[in-house]
């Protein structure tokens, strides 16, 4: 997030060295790109629909940078900065994308954390039965433990579980630009 964050604002700033009538059209672009995440850190279920309006002004992003090398191919240095922080945008929205689409825990991984708890367990109840006296609030905190250590790594692996990564730097940077 902060990564994505940092990239957007510094092309923002970048976008600030490019003439006119560009200038403000990216500008205007950037802060589309920047209200559709804030309406995907309250709206998660429009994650495919984000995606897919992201890479449209992303493409339309990238038409400008391309017609504004074309154009002042003078000022190599600014073009290489603002190309550099577009694509470093770019790059972090690709990588958001797929550790949240498509990076998930392997079947075969769950299948053996499940295997090892339910072996566990067994060996616990095992040497438990074989006390004179049970420690029901043993068993009970361990069964308690394991069950949340599983919960808490399902959650993880979810892209809408209940443990979210905190969205206020990318609403902090939609107030910047709506200022500015």
């Amino acid at each position: 997030m902060l990564d994505e964050v940092n990239a957007i604002e510094s092309t923002w700033l970048r976008a600030s060295l490019i003439s006119e009538p560009k200038r403000t059209e990216m500008k205007d672009l950037l802060k589309e790109y920047v209200r559709i995440r804030v309406v995907l850190a309250s709206h998660q279920e429009k994650v495919k629909e984000i995606i897919v309006q992201s890479t449209a002004i992303q493409r339309k992003i990238w038409s400008i940078v391309h017609e504004l090398v074309n154009e002042n191919p003078r000022n190599d240095a600014i073009n290489a900065l603002f190309v550099e922080s577009v694509n470093v945008m770019f790059d972090n929205q690709t990588r958001r994308v797929t550790v949240t689409m498509s990076h998930r825990i392997p079947a075969l991984i769950w299948v053996s954390l499940f295997s090892l708890t339910v072996i566990s367990m067994f060996a616990v109840g095992y040497l438990f039965g074989k006390m004179e006296k049970t420690n029901w609030y043993l068993i009970l905190a361990l069964s308690l433990a394991f069950a949340s250590v599983i919960l808490v790594i399902i959650d993880l692996d979810s892209a809408t579980g209940t443990i979210q990564i905190n969205h206020q730097p990318i609403l902090n940077l939609y107030q910047r630009l709506l200022g500015g």
